[in-house]
């Protein structure tokens, strides 16, 4: 027991400290009077700036009789912040200030309760002149509510994730928080510390807990100087075809023979670390209408075109391949693409799973293959090459990528599978030891609980993940015996 709880213990430390796993960072930003930018307004007076004073506040209340709101409006130097980063935590502190002119530096619910409206601003401002009149806009997009007051002198901490997040991801349209009070009628406020406050303990500050968006995405698209495709015919079972403008997929006759014709492409995946995890890989192929063969147009005239596309599993040359000597193939994650809906469509073919094959066994690999599913005359497919003259009509492939530094297995045993693995609907957990109860919880790589379930007595079960993002998980799973870690991609 002592060993399994060390290796246990091991496994967290891991999944703590590896910087691909839940890599975060967490910065407070705490402006003074000299660089802080924080002020209130009032309706009472609309061409008043109070962007110097010591405090700030929401309110409903009267000055000399008259009815009057306050609202306050503050920013924050987010530049720390990189762009894309995904907000974790960002907690928004106000302390009170007990020495504050307002209503004896005291919160008041005097007449109704004095919960708080926190949105983000959107329209520029400068608390130097900034006044009820020309105040900046606000949205109610992600807006706070905070609770009422619980006590005269309560310091606030205020969730204001979802807000930080959009400030992330919308810079040049944000300008920090406003808050106001939810009612503002009078009775009430709420009174606070600005960033001019002479005590540096009071003033103002945000911390926020943020990853960094580690996919990589790159696009692949060889010329004819750089490119390796060819088409092969078994009818010239000896004749290289590797410097055309076109090629395909088909199954026809050539003076009245019976021809079949296969395609073999290789990408430079030297970009892309031997670690790396597929998160999407997609295969662009693009009609050419002035290629010899059919005049150019995908065929069905005698049954469907579906092709089938596999990883080439040994080494070709674009200029010798043929028929004779083309390169060993896998079945291995085929895919199966469906039949052409237009004579001159363009393809856009799903192979995250093939390319994973492709990083995880370089060595055993050199590019894909596609044919015919059924080659039984007539039907084709008919693309440009990387010979082609129109560089637009190339092959490419788009790839999108995580590095997780061969983190692959985070488990104390094999025993228990789980698939399919990259997964887009849901994923099945088998071989676990029979147990009373098992809980089977999804973390994200930032540490998040995305989704936990109990199942009881069970050896095998399935979980939903249809409405996960795409990226990399941890399958935590928790037996009376033990705990295992196994980490999955979703599609």
């Amino acid at each position: 027991m002592k060993t399994q709880t060390l290796r246990f213990l091991a496994i967290l430390m891991l999944l703590a400290f590896n910087s691909n796993v839940f890599s975060q960072t967490t910065v407070t930003i705490c402006p003074d009077g000299t660089n802080g930018q924080d002020a209130f307004i009032r309706d009472i007076a609309p061409t008043t700036n109070f962007g110097a004073n010591p405090e700030f506040g929401a309110a409903a209340w009267t000055y000399s009789g008259t009815d009057m709101i306050t609202r306050t409006f503050i920013d924050f130097d987010f530049s720390s912040i990189p762009n894309g980063a995904t907000i974790l935590s960002a907690n928004l502190y106000l302390y009170n200030y007990a020495n504050a002119q307002t209503n004896n530096g005291e919160h008041s619910q005097l007449n109704g309760t004095n919960e708080l409206v926190v949105q983000r601003i959107t329209g520029a401002w400068d608390n130097s002149t900034i006044n009820w009149n020309n105040k900046p806009t606000t949205s109610t997009q992600n807006q706070v509510i905070t609770p009422a007051s619980t006590s005269i002198h309560q310091d606030y901490n205020i969730n204001v994730t979802g807000l930080t997040q959009d400030i992330i991801n919308n810079q040049a349209n944000s300008h920090g928080f406003m808050f106001k009070l939810q009612t503002e009628v009078k009775y009430r406020c709420v009174v606070f510390a600005s960033s001019n406050n002479t005590d540096p303990n009071l003033r103002p500050k945000l911390v926020i807990t943020y990853s960094e968006n580690n996919q990589n995405c790159i696009t692949i698209r060889p010329n004819a100087q750089n490119g390796k495709d060819a088409f092969i015919r078994d009818i010239a079972p000896t004749t290289n075809f590797g410097s055309n403008p076109e090629f395909g997929a088909s199954a026809w006759t050539y003076s009245g023979t019976e021809m079949i014709t296969r395609s073999f492409i290789d990408f430079d995946f030297s970009a892309i670390p031997t670690e790396a995890t597929i998160l999407s890989a997609n295969l662009y192929l693009y009609n050419y209408a002035d290629a010899q063969t059919n005049n150019g147009e995908h065929s069905q005239l005698n049954g469907t075109n579906e092709l089938v596309v596999q990883r080439i599993t040994s080494a070709w040359d674009n200029l010798t391949i043929n028929w004779n000597n083309k390169p060993t193939t896998s079945t291995q994650n085929q895919v199966i693409v469906p039949a052409s809906t237009s004579i001159h469509q363009d393809y856009n073919i799903d192979v995250t799973n093939l390319t994973q094959d492709i990083v995880d066994n370089l060595a055993n690999s050199h590019g894909f293959m596609f044919k015919i599913q059924t080659e039984i005359k007539y039907r084709c497919v008919v693309f440009a090459s990387s010979n082609v003259v129109d560089t637009n009509l190339a092959p490419k492939i788009e790839i999108c990528y995580i590095n997780d530094n061969g983190v692959h297995n985070l488990s104390l045993s094999d025993n228990i599978k789980i698939y399919p693995n990259p997964a887009t609907d849901k994923i099945t957990i088998s071989n676990i030891d029979n147990s009373n109860e098992i809980i089977a919880t999804i973390i994200d790589f930032q540490g998040k609980i995305i989704l936990e379930n109990k199942f009881f007595r069970q050896n095998s079960f399935e979980l939903n993940v249809n409405s996960l993002s795409k990226g990399i998980y941890i399958l935590k799973l928790q037996t009376d015996k033990n705990i295992e870690f196994k980490k999955f991609v979703k599609q």
